[in-house]
């Protein structure tokens, strides 16, 4: 924190810490609910996944990768 680019090197080195996962089994999970499960995804239900903001809307805070919501309520928490 006492660098001049800390809270941004921060907030750069947590984004691909976290999120490179969070995508590879968002593909996982989209290809088993297509293939396995035979359920359709919404491109609003992709767009708030791939964003991480699915934490703000009370129906899908769940997220579509199991055990996500924790991923959408430490985003919101960096956001604000």
């Amino acid at each position: 924190m006492d660098r001049s680019d800390g809270l941004s090197h921060f907030y750069i080195r947590r984004f691909f810490r976290i999120i490179p996962l969070f995508y590879t089994m968002l593909c996982f999970w989209l290809i088993v609910r297509a293939f396995y499960f035979h359920a359709s995804t919404s491109f609003s239900d992709i767009t708030l996944n791939t964003s991480c903001l699915f934490g703000l809307l009370p129906q899908s805070h769940e997220g579509l990768v199991w055990a996500s919501w924790s991923i959408g309520v430490e985003w919101i928490f960096y956001i604000f």
